[in-house]
């Protein structure tokens, strides 16, 4: 399907296969891999489908949108869009176009629900969004907070920046037995293993070892993926799994086998990643992942909340706290929709939608999967 508006015309497939869309994202700022055809690719497996709206300006691409979206029993069709659409030059008239065109092409498929997370910096969509009719919703898919280190730094000023206790265990850890090296494809089994340990400690199950597999043979030979491991006399302690796309290399996974905590691996193994994502040239490095109400108070300069697990194990290295812009919904339906906008939206105050739906998604995800994150959504309003 094609439309034309002026000088730019917006073409729409379905095909999971797109290497022209993937250059284009690859050199456009605020890019990211979750927009990927290759991402499109992978999650395909699990059932997912891909709707890619690309505006092009006579032969080149100057903008579009990757949706994600599978039929989901009971609910309807939905999708979600992470880090789109991508419009680098933040026109607004393309902007425009694309919503329009997006629009007429989601309800052409009878979706039920539709998420979409513009890219950090993308003021102008968010407000297009909402005066569109799409709402924020404290549900996600991907991170809404996150922090960055810039590899520009020398190693020195990341320390510096570090919080002491970090800085510490870094220099007790490059002083002891651990070795670190890149794994290999034959590595991934041993790899999946230190996941799981990691997965039963923490209260979850990873995905299986054929979505890492997989994962591996559509990045890892456009040098899109690397993993670094950490060693004790040939003991596999941690795992570091890290996506590389434009000039920013992601930290995805992470994994601790739970043995030898005192030499300090997974900060070892994320030291490592910063060094080698430097020598190689990248410009960032995004531990991707804060809570978004901790990652607020602290760019509003508020330092007394509290940061446990994750949250403080990614603050004690530094960089920079950023909040990305809100997950926006839509839904789609005559009923639904008109009970959404003049009932869930109008007499129930924003502080209760906020909790109601997390604990709601919180024990559905528990029996349902990603079906818990989309059906609070939908029945709740």
């Amino acid at each position: 399907m094609t439309t034309a508006n002026k000088s730019a015309r917006i073409e729409v497939a379905a095909a999971l296969e797109d290497p022209q869309w993937d250059q284009f994202l690859e050199l456009a700022s605020g890019n990211h891999h979750v927009q990927t055809a290759q991402w499109a690719e992978l999650k395909s497996d699990s059932g997912w489908q891909v709707l890619r709206l690309v505006i092009w300006q006579g032969d080149r691409i100057v903008g579009g949108v990757q949706i994600l979206h599978r039929l989901m029993r009971f609910v309807g069709r939905v999708g979600y869009a992470p880090h789109g659409p991508v419009i680098p030059d933040s026109n607004t008239r393309l902007y425009e176009q694309l919503f329009a065109e997006l629009d007429a092409v989601v309800r052409a498929e009878n979706f039920a629900y539709l998420m979409i997370q513009p890219p950090p910096g993308a003021d102008r969509a968010v407000a297009l969004l909402r005066a569109r009719g799409f709402n924020p919703t404290p549900l996600h898919i991907a991170p809404t907070a996150t922090l960055v280190i810039d590899l520009r730094q020398s190693p020195s000023e990341w320390l510096a920046a570090m919080r002491s206790s970090t800085r510490r265990s870094i220099r007790r850890s490059l002083s002891s037995g651990l070795t670190i090296r890149v794994a290999g494809e034959a590595d991934l089994p041993a790899v999946y293993s230190v996941l799981e340990a990691t997965g039963r400690r923490q209260g979850f199950t990873p995905a299986p070892l054929a979505y890492f597999r997989r994962l591996w043979r559509l990045f890892a030979p456009s040098g899109r993926l690397v993993i670094f491991v950490a060693e004790l006399q040939g003991e596999m302690v941690a795992v570091e799994l890290d996506i590389i796309f434009g000039d920013t290399v992601v930290s995805k996974r992470a994994g601790w086998s739970g043995r030898h905590s005192k030499l300090n691996p997974t900060k070892r193994l994320i030291w490592a990643a910063l060094n080698w994502a430097k020598q190689h040239g990248y410009k960032q490095y995004d531990l991707e992942g804060l809570d978004r109400d901790l990652a607020s108070a602290i760019v509003g300069g508020d330092s007394s909340t509290l940061a446990l697990g994750p949250d403080a194990f990614k603050l004690g290295f530094g960089g920079r706290v950023i909040v990305l812009p809100e997950n926006h919904e839509y839904v789609y339906g005559r009923i639904t929709a008109w009970a959404h906008r003049n009932l869930w939206l109008k007499f129930v105050p924003a502080r209760w939608r906020s909790e109601v739906t997390r604990l709601l998604s919180d024990q559905l995800y528990k029996y349902l999967g990603l079906v818990g994150l989309l059906l609070p959504e939908i029945y709740s309003q």
